[in-house]
């Protein structure tokens, strides 16, 4: 289910935020003036009001940072504010200015006609509410443009949306919905008009607990009565003596095609459709978002705290495809009819009503893992609304659209992927999958998870507290915000709402299993290891990745089988910090030069962050001194590929690169190293393949995710886990060959694709220090032992020192989070 927008492309949307940092506070605040104060003077920015959301736990104030005294429209910096007037976090936007930042032309006016033009809306429905000079944040800068609020569209159901014309006037450069800033109160009408009726909750499969419905299903035939349950439509509004499907927090219309005119009721039940006719598929429409809405009132958000101002659109058949979606610029929802029909399916209306109020929230949603957030938060949603069911709660808990993704071939997701894990190295837009990870499931997994805890622990009520958890977390955020920033956002509201209950416990180990949590700490080998037994010692360096400052920091090894290492404090280590500590090393069991192994600590630290206190870490220790045979290859242009103006690819672009060993005999094993440094548009586009000189070939890349257009690794690493063994016991000599095939014409003809250099090495000795015989019962002094030397027959190479891991996981250009807390 796609969250897109029912009338301009999707790429406008697409716009990339560089990520944003979280830092937790201890500031007195009581107003929106004062918050608009604080952030100005602790982040050196002058603002304007953007909005205000009110809680169950304070009130979250966003304002968009100014830039030659106009607003950056797409970004805010927020502000968090508890009940009892103490801010206790802020959010800080990333301002990008970019080679394309340019000042505001000096003489610019833009006409309406000139907005018709662009916005390509007919006239005689349009009108332009206002129209304010800013900046959009682009990937290569802000660009100069207008943000023009715009209505249109039939006086019942006018759109007021926000369009954004760059300054130039030749194009579009975003767009936004329209969400109130801020409202007090909410008029809700309820007449009493309610009407029984037999309708799906959640879905068929679920409420005849069957697992083969799907394929017994015959096209226009009947299901059996079991499949249908029944409920209560209310608060229609009443038109003569039928009623509409209208009420209080949703209205049903037909605003795209196929035209299928909303049906009016009758006013006396127990109601019966056929279940495809448009009736049943409006009337589910209808009792779902009500549902859904009054659920929300139910957890407290009401009045003030109140989610959504107005009544929910959605058109019911609002597209031939097997597609539902909410337009984040139109603020409705649009249900497929392809396959099955969506609207058969609970979980896919609850979804979509889920966007909304992740929209409604946070209009700033771009960037970051916003895309996979947004989608797992609407699992979540939808999967808490199954799981209260009877049926719901036994019968396939953790499947996602149980009846819908039945059909069509497509497999169902799931709100328990066991190995989903998350890589800070990448950002996750919806329905990306990252490195066999699909970033939907990677959010929804361990919330979804926590909600199942809680309701073990305390039933319903469990539920409802998770559930008002997940939605307080999210408020006071912006454009870029990322999973481990929210995890950690969601494990101290947790904490905060209820201290005297472990859903911040249950939450935090959820997060833990999913690598969801922030990293605070790098430990890896400083100095090499001569000794292969007895008595030694390992350095390790500790490196502060954060940038809160560390303090009382201990290092506790965990236990195995080849050496004992002590425990060790190591005191304080700044932000960005590193510090060296010795760990006496008794060897268990004699070892071998070259060898590594797999070390993890337990890492306890003081922190600014209230609710993080300890992490595990992981290194590799090898024992001696390495040298490495390392070649350089040329790079190049990397060639695109060739297109026609509507789409349609004509050629790849085959970009090829030889790299020629000449002076080694060393034959490749699991030391074996290749590094890629270039540069390209859209990574999805491409493919990289390295094949030896004797034909073997592996693929390095395969039109993978990754954010980012510079890529500068050593392979394997977290990036690309390429499994290179079909080169081991293979000749490092020869000519090697390097190909590049772009398989897409680039949309960025901004970025010029290019390979700057690509190396392949080898470890070609370990040096050590040989063990220590036993001393001689006669006291006469024993001959130096000669150093133990494990050679890879080769005749070049140079030295190699394991500091530089340390250097490579740098270069490894890790997205860091950033957390802080002052005490003011």
């Amino acid at each position: 289910m796609k969250k897109i927008t029912l009338a301009i492309a999707l790429s406008l949307a697409a716009v990339q935020v560089d990520a944003a940092q979280l830092h937790f506070i201890d500031q007195s605040v009581s107003s929106q003036q004062q918050a608009q104060t604080y952030l100005s003077d602790k982040l050196t920015r002058d603002y304007q009001f953007a909005v205000q959301r009110r809680g169950h736990f304070g009130t979250y104030y966003s304002f968009m940072p100014l830039y030659e005294s106009r607003p950056v429209f797409n970004l805010v910096d927020s502000l968090a504010v508890s009940n009892a007037n103490r801010a206790f976090r802020y959010y800080q936007a990333q301002i990008s200015h970019g080679a394309d930042t340019a000042s505001w032309p000096t003489e610019s006016r833009l006409s309406l006609a000139e907005i018709v033009s662009i916005v390509d809306k007919p006239l005689a429905q349009l009108v332009a509410n206002d129209i304010v000079e800013g900046w959009w944040q682009t990937p290569s800068g802000l660009s100069a443009g207008w943000r023009v609020d715009l209505s249109y569209g039939e006086d019942e159901d006018r759109i007021r949306h926000f369009f954004i014309i760059a300054a130039d006037k030749t194009r579009l450069l975003g767009e936004q919905g329209y969400v109130a800033p801020y409202q007090l109160e909410t008029t809700a009408v309820h007449s009493g008009n309610d009407v029984t009726t037999w309708l799906f909750d959640p879905d068929p499969k679920t409420s005849m607990m069957s697992e083969t419905l799907h394929t017994e299903y015959v096209q226009d035939q009947r299901l059996p009565q079991a499949a249908f349950r029944l409920v209560t439509l209310r608060d229609l509004t009443r038109v003569e003596d039928q009623l509409a499907l209208t009420g209080p927090y949703v209205k049903v219309a037909d605003f795209l095609p196929p035209e299928e005119p909303v049906a009016l009721l009758p006013d006396a039940g127990p109601l019966t459709s056929e279940q495809d006719s448009s009736t049943f598929l409006q009337q589910m429409a209808y009792y779902h978002i009500d549902t859904a809405q009054r659920h929300l009132r139910q957890l407290g958000f009401v009045q003030d705290k109140a989610i959504h101002y107005q009544p929910m659109v959605i058109d019911a058949q609002g597209s031939s495809n097997d597609q539902s979606a909410y337009s984040f610029y139109q603020n409705r929802i649009l249900l497929g009819i392809g396959g099955r029909p969506d609207a058969q399916d609970a979980d896919v209306i609850w979804h979509e009503y889920a966007h909304s109020i992740t929209h409604f929230i946070n209009p700033f949603e771009i960037g970051g893992d916003s895309g996979a957030i947004g989608e797992g938060f609407a699992d979540f949603f939808a999967g808490a609304h199954s799981y209260r069911d009877e049926q719901g709660k036994i019968f396939e808990p953790d499947v996602m659209f149980n009846w819908d993704a039945r059909f069509g071939g497509r497999t169902p997701r799931t709100l328990n992927d066991v190995n989903a894990q998350y890589n800070a190295n990448y950002y996750y837009p919806a329905h990306i999958s990252v490195r066999g990870t699909l970033g939907d499931q990677l959010w929804s997994t361990p919330i979804f998870q926590s909600l199942k805890l809680a309701e073990q622990h305390h039933g319903i009520e469990g539920m409802d507290d998770v559930e008002r958890v997940v939605l307080e977390a999210m408020y006071g955020l912006g454009a870029g915000v990322t999973m481990n920033q929210l995890a950690l956002s969601t494990i101290d509201i947790a904490k905060r709402m209820y201290p005297n209950r472990r859903y911040s416990e249950d939450l935090q180990q959820q997060f833990a299993e999913h690598n969801l949590l922030p990293k605070f700490v790098n430990v890896s080998q400083a100095q090499d290891i001569s000794a292969l037994s007895g008595q030694d010692e390992l350095i390790v360096s500790v490196t502060n990745i954060s940038d809160t400052d560390l303090t009382n920091v201990t290092l506790t090894p965990v236990a195995n089988d080849h050496f004992s290492l002590a425990p060790a404090n190591v005191a304080n280590v700044p932000a960005g910090a590193s510090q060296q500590v010795t760990l006496p090393l008794a060897w268990l069991k004699t070892a071998t030069c070259g060898a590594d192994f797999s070390l993890e600590f337990d890492v306890g630290f003081n922190s600014a962050v209230p609710v993080i206190s300890s992490e595990k870490s992981r290194m590799t220790m090898v024992v001696g001194q390495a040298q490495r045979d390392t070649v350089i290859g040329e790079g190049g242009v990397i060639k695109d590929a060739s297109g026609t103006s509507g789409g349609a690819v004509t050629s790849n672009g085959v970009s090829t690169f030889y790299l020629d060993v000449t002076n080694s005999d060393l034959t490749l094993d699991k030391d074996f190293r290749v590094n890629l440094d270039f540069t390209h548009p859209d990574l999805q586009e491409i493919s990289i393949e390295l094949t030896s000189p004797s034909g073997r070939s592996v693929r390095l890349w395969n039109n993978g995710y990754y954010s980012q257009t510079h890529f500068d690794f050593e392979l394997p690493s977290s990036i690309s886990d390429v499994d290179l063994s079909v080169f081991h016991d293979e000749q490092f000599r020869g000519r090697w060959k390097l190909q590049i095939v772009d398989e897409r014409p680039s949309q960025d003809k901004d970025i010029v694709a290019q390979l700057h250099r690509w190396s392949i090495s080898q470890t070609q000795t370990y040096q050590c220090q040989a063990p220590t015989p036993n001393p001689p019962p006669t006291p006469a002094p024993e001959p130096t032992p000669a150093p133990d030397v494990v050679t890879k027959k080769s005749s070049s190479g140079g030295p190699f020192n394991p500091l530089s891991y340390l250097f490579i996981a740098l270069l490894i250009g890790w997205r860091i989070r950033n957390f802080t807390k002052e005490n003011i």
